[in-house]
């Protein structure tokens, strides 16, 4: 009687552990293939070496060229990742903004540039006299807007000074530069803010 009451429960027993087992294994290979997708969307599925993309405005003028030796686009936020990126804006006040990093990041349809390593910005006369360059290591640039910002420490170096500050904003079509906080400027020369040689009130 024991051995007739084993073999009729054994076989749905061992049929239910094996319905059991095969559905764990599909949910874990259903869970793994979702991995994969999860991955996967974050690979890259464009590259380019020597990058050179020109922007042109509405009358058909060059707005900005943006250069880089190696370029990857990553679908799933749109972002660009920019090895040695060299960027040039260009507005109607005169030469471009020339700006040079390490490496850079570039938002979907291109509305934010972030630049990291060794920035370089410049911007040279009509003569090619070097007028004002910004070293940093970290630049936030809106071409649209032409504006840039930094909140690390930047350096503001022109043909007479040399100034030294935390955080920055800069308003390229003004040509205008302020550094935030911690500012210490040194002077080529007599600082022009110097009153120690003014003669004192009679």
């Amino acid at each position: 009687m024991t051995a007739s009451w084993l073999e009729r429960w054994l076989i749905p027993f061992v049929l239910l552990l094996l319905v059991g087992a095969t559905s764990w294994l599909l949910s874990r290979l259903d869970e793994n293939d979702k991995t994969a997708d999860r991955d996967d969307r974050h690979e890259s599925d464009s590259f380019m070496e020597h990058l050179i993309r020109t922007t042109m405005d509405a009358e058909g003028k060059l707005k900005q060229r943006l250069q880089a030796d190696y370029m990857e686009h990553f679908p799933h936020d749109d972002r660009t990742e920019l090895v040695r990126p060299y960027l040039e804006l260009y507005n109607t006040q005169g030469e471009p903004w020339q700006v040079r990093a390490d490496h850079g990041q570039v938002s979907a349809h291109g509305k934010e540039i972030l630049l990291k390593g060794q920035v370089h910005v410049w911007r040279n006369d009509a003569g090619g006299r070097r007028e004002v360059e910004v070293l940093t290591n970290e630049l936030r640039v809106l071409p649209e807007e032409e504006y840039a910002e930094t909140r690390v420490a930047a350096t503001l170096i022109s043909p007479s000074s040399e100034s030294r500050g935390i955080g920055m904003r800069f308003f390229m079509k003004e040509k205008r530069l302020a550094l935030l906080s911690k500012v210490k400027t040194h002077y080529e020369g007599k600082n022009p803010f110097d009153d120690k040689d003014k003669p004192s009130d009679p």
